[in-house]
C-alpha cells in the first residue's frame, strides 16, 4: 500500500528481483505468441486443404483438456468457410492434425509460467528478512534465508523454452509439406524461390532445438556462495527459441500466403486480411535478394497485437 515497516526497504534493494524480471519478460513475450502460432497454424491447414474435421467442435471435450479446447476451437473459427470444395478427401499430414494439441500443452505451459511470474513478483527477494516487533515481539528478528533464489523462474523458463521448440518443429514440418505439395507451389512457381524457405525453416527449427536444454542450478566457488542460480541462463535460451519461433512462424505465414495467392485459393475471412499484409511485405515474385529485409517485415507484423485475433474460448462460453 505504499508504506513500509521498519527493515523493508532492504527487500527493495537488497534481494534478486531479476529473477522475477526475466520470467516475466519471457511469460509476456509468450502470451501473443500463442495467438501467433494458432494464425499461422491455421493458415498452413488452409494452404495444404485440410478437411475441417481435423478441428471438429467434438475434439474440444474428446480431448479433456481446456487448453488443447481453446487451441482448436480458435483454429477452427480462423479458418471457418462455406467452401470446402478444395478440402483433402484424406488426412491431411500429421503435424497439422497434432498442432492443435501441441498449442494446447503450450496455453497450459503459458499459464503456468504466468502463475509462476505472479508468485515471483509480489514474493520477497531479501535476505536477510526483518521480520517487525508486531510480528516477533518485543524487537523484531532479523532470518537469514535463501530468498535469492527463486526455485520457479529458471524451470518455468526451460517449460517455455521446449514448448516454443517443439512447435518449431511442427512449422518446419508444416513447411516442408506446403511446398511440397504438388498442387501448390512447385506446380505454380516458375523456379523454385519461395519453396527454398523449407530449408531456412529447418536452421530456425534447430536454432530452436538447441536453445531446449535444461537449466540446472549452477556450480559456485568454495566458501560460502558455493552454488549459482540458472535464471538468467534460462532466460537466455527461453529468449532464444522464443525468436526461432517467431521467425518460423514468419516463414509458414509466407509459405501459406504465397501457395495460396499462387493458385488462387479464397482465404477464409478471418485470415484473409492478415495473409494481404504478409503478401505486401513479401510479395509474391520477390527476388531472393530481398528474401532477407522482407522476412524480417513479416516478423514484425506478426509481433504486433491484431484487433482481429482469435477471442478466447472462455469470452465465448456463453455464445
Amino acid at each position: 500500500d505504499g508504506t513500509l515497516e521498519i527493515g523493508e526497504g532492504m527487500a527493495l534493494i537488497n534481494g534478486s528481483p531479476v529473477a522475477a524480471a526475466a520470467l516475466g519478460d519471457a511469460a509476456l513475450a509468450g502470451r501473443h505468441r500463442i495467438t501467433v502460432m494458432e494464425q499461422m497454424m491455421a493458415l498452413g491447414a488452409v494452404a495444404i486443404h485440410a478437411p475441417a474435421a481435423h478441428y471438429a467442435p467434438e475434439l474440444e471435450a474428446a480431448w479433456r483438456d481446456e487448453h488443447q479446447a481453446e487451441a482448436i476451437h480458435n483454429i477452427r473459427r480462423l479458418i471457418e468457410t462455406d467452401d470446402h470444395s478444395s478440402e483433402l478427401p484424406y488426412q491431411a499430414p500429421v503435424s497439422f492434425r497434432s498442432g492443435p494439441r501441441v498449442i494446447g500443452w503450450a496455453r497450459r505451459a503459458q499459464a503456468a509460467a504466468e502463475e509462476c511470474a505472479e508468485i515471483a513478483l509480489s514474493a520477497s527477494s531479501n535476505n536477510p528478512i526483518f521480520v517487525g516487533p508486531a510480528i516477533h515481539p518485543p524487537l523484531g528478528a532479523i532470518l537469514s534465508n535463501g530468498g535469492y533464489h527463486n526455485p520457479l523462474v529458471a524451470p518455468s523458463l526451460d517449460s517455455l523454452a521446449r514448448t516454443w521448440a517443439d512447435v518449431c518443429q511442427l512449422v518446419t514440418a508444416q513447411v516442408n509439406r506446403i511446398v511440397e505439395d504438388p498442387r501448390g507451389l512447385v506446380a505454380t512457381e516458375p523456379e523454385s524461390q519461395v519453396s527454398l524457405l523449407y530449408m531456412t525453416s529447418a536452421g530456425w527449427a534447430e536454432e530452436a532445438r538447441a536453445a531446449a536444454t535444461t537449466s540446472l542450478i549452477g556450480l559456485g566457488g568454495a566458501g560460502q556462495t558455493d552454488t549459482g542460480t540458472p535464471d538468467l541462463l534460462a532466460w537466455r535460451k527461453a529468449h532464444d527459441a522464443g525468436a526461432a519461433l517467431d521467425n518460423n512462424l514468419a516463414v509458414l505465414g509466407v509459405v501459406s500466403s504465397h501457395a495460396l495467392a499462387r493458385t488462387g485459393q479464397a482465404v477464409p475471412p478471418r485470415l484473409a486480411a492478415l495473409s494481404r499484409q504478409i503478401l505486401q511485405r513479401f510479395p509474391v515474385g520477390s527476388a531472393p535478394v530481398d528474401f532477407g529485409t522482407q522476412l524480417e517485415s513479416v516478423v514484425d507484423l506478426l509481433s504486433r497485437p491484431r484487433d482481429d485475433a482469435a477471442t478466447p474460448l472462455s469470452e465465448l462460453a456463453n455464445t
